[in-house]
Parts: C-alpha cells; structure tokens; sequence
C-alpha cells in the first residue's frame, strides 16, 4: 500500500504526493485549527477521485506513440505522393521547396490535431481541481470568524506519465 509522502514542510506549508491508491493521511498536526478530521477524510477521496478522471496511464502511452508515428509518417507519405506532380507543373527545386512546405504544414497540422485534445483534457481536469480547492478555502473561510487566517489550498493534478497528485 502506497503512503502519502510529506514532500516539504515548512512554517507555512505543506504538500503532499498522493497517487490514486494513497490511504487518506491524517491531518498534518499544521491544520489542526484550521480544519476539522471529518473534513480533511472527505477532502482527499475528492481529490483522488477527481484527479482519476484525468489521468489514464495507458491511453497516455498510446497517444504519445500515435503523435510520435503520425507525424513521421503523414507528412513523408505526402511528400512523396505530391512531390511527382509537383515536379511536373515546376522545376525540381521549386517542387522540392513546395513539397516540404506542405509537408510541414501537415506536421503542424497532425500535431494541433493530437494536442489541442489532450491539453484540453489536462487543462479541463486541472480547473475542475483548482475549483474544488476554492470551494474548500470558501467552506473554511464560512467556518472562520471574520480577518481569521484561512489556509490557502492548491493542486497540481497528474502530469504526463506521472502518478502524484500535488497537494
């Protein structure tokens, strides 16, 4: 079973590494004051659960090697499929300089094609997780008497081919 590692504990902060099968780890002793035990339990499940949603291993794997393979392969083949008809209508070097142009055209094109998608997908899930924390901030500042301090909470949802939730 995986334990939360306490990455950094300073005066003012702490942070956690959490992957999807982390226990839920007891309050840190800093956030006694600031947040009940009940809350703290409730809070990590969300998280983890939420961070789930946007962090599949293998479809990473395989999108990575589809953008790696497509953009070798989709623009040489069409480099050498419109390079002979180009050569027909100009001379040689101007066809060559054409045929590039388009086939680097297509990488650009095949590369917006794979990542507009996935840093949309990353993009999404790492604004679902800052609202949830704003929505913690705003539930402990009701629970505060006015001017307390209210503990500041930020996430960093998986990265690519990364298994840890910063908290």
């Amino acid at each position: 079973m995986n334990v939360p590692v306490i990455y950094k504990r300073a005066p003012g902060q702490v942070v956690y590494h959490l992957d999807q099968t982390s226990p839920v780890p007891t309050l840190p002793h800093e956030l006694h004051e600031h947040v009940s035990a009940a809350a703290w339990a409730s809070r990590i499940p969300q998280l983890i659960r939420l961070s789930k949603r946007h962090y599949k291993p293998a479809f990473e794997i395989i999108f990575f090697i589809s953008l790696f393979i497509t953009t070798i392969t989709v623009p040489a083949a069409v480099r050498d499929i419109i390079l002979p008809s180009l050569e027909k209508k100009m001379k040689r070097r101007e066809a060559h300089h054409q045929s590039n142009f388009v086939a680097f055209a297509i990488f650009i094109g095949v590369v917006l094609l794979f990542a507009v998608p996935y840093v949309s997908w990353k993009w999404i899930g790492q604004k679902r997780a800052t609202a949830l924390v704003k929505q913690w901030q705003a539930e402990d500042a009701r629970l505060r008497p006015p001017g307390a301090f209210v503990p500041i909470w930020t996430v960093n949802l998986y990265g690519n081919f990364s298994s840890s939730v910063v908290r």
